[in-house]
């Protein structure tokens, strides 16, 4: 389904930004670590550098620890960025559900945007400007990308926003269950967002040679109530409400006739009753 998708899109915008971001943090750190090497080495006045040659990782453990560490944490702000949101996508990955009962608001375009304007923020003092122009165009176009990840995202978002109710591991694949125990067959189809009923009647074609609902004799009545009108809104709330009426809740009722529930349903609300209109079922004649 398309919210599969997105999901998916999401999670791959945010794996790769974190990746962006460490990658990055550690170019910069090898470059100011190569800078203070050469600024050392003309101060020495000599005219080649005793590191010449070297890899990049062997001019780091011939530097004194100080300048690597200094280094090191003057980009550790956009590391951690950059890690934290490569660990957000392993945590939902391994388990979903509980990440998002921890963090519900990542999962919602606001709070998807301010994450990615956080990271983005603690990227900042990883721009340069002073050293290079090469440089500069590596962090700050790695800090603009992430401002730009994070608008993206929070659009996606914006336009589903059923993403932030469902897990996408449950929307991978359609889960499919077949009944022929009687006739006719039927078959069910949960999609992630919808379910879907089918009977297997081979031989008609056309609807209108066949007369059938969908018949139920039981409803399930599931509500919340937030406060109460007055004259008792100002004495109950849901401080002062033990067992209802302030919450949620649900019961059952057994019908006295079966209804369609394929047909829709019709609810009215007066003074303190709902009242729902159900179309009766089809019931075909037994002899």
């Amino acid at each position: 389904s398309r919210l599969w998708k997105v999901g998916v899109l999401v999670r791959l915008i945010t794996l790769l930004n974190g990746l962006l971001l460490v990658g990055t943090a550690s170019y910069m750190v090898w470059r100011e670590v190569s800078l203070e090497e050469e600024e050392g080495s003309k101060e020495a006045g000599t005219k080649h550098s005793p590191f010449e040659g070297m890899l990049p990782d062997q001019v780091i453990e011939h530097l004194p620890a100080n300048v690597v560490l200094r280094t090191v944490l003057r980009r550790s702000m956009a590391i951690l960025a950059g890690v934290a949101m490569i660990a957000l996508e392993v945590w939902t990955a391994a388990a979903e559900g509980a990440t998002r009962a921890a963090l519900g608001l990542a999962f919602g375009p606001g709070g998807r945007f301010c994450l990615f304007c956080l990271a983005a923020l603690l990227c900042a003092p990883m721009m340069d400007l002073e050293h290079s122009l090469e440089d500069g165009y590596v962090s700050c176009g790695a800090v603009g990308v992430t401002l730009v990840a994070g608008l993206l995202q929070a659009l996606l978002l914006c336009c589903f926003p059923a993403y932030r109710t469902h897990c996408v591991a449950d929307l991978d694949k359609d889960k499919f269950s077949l009944d022929s125990s009687a006739f006719p067959q039927v078959y069910q189809r949960d999609d992630g967002v919808h379910l879907h009923v089918g009977v297997l009647l081979p031989g008609f074609s056309q609807q209108e040679e066949l007369n059938m609902t969908v018949n139920t004799s039981e409803v399930e009545l599931v509500g919340d109530i937030s406060k109460m009108e007055a004259p008792f809104g100002a004495s109950v709330d849901t401080s002062t409400s033990v067992g209802g009426p302030i919450g949620p809740f649900a019961r059952v009722v057994k019908l006295e006739q079966p209804v369609d529930c394929s047909a829709g349903v019709v609810s009215e609300m007066k003074h303190g009753i709902v009242e729902f209109r159900f179309q009766k079922g089809f019931v075909p004649p037994r002899g």
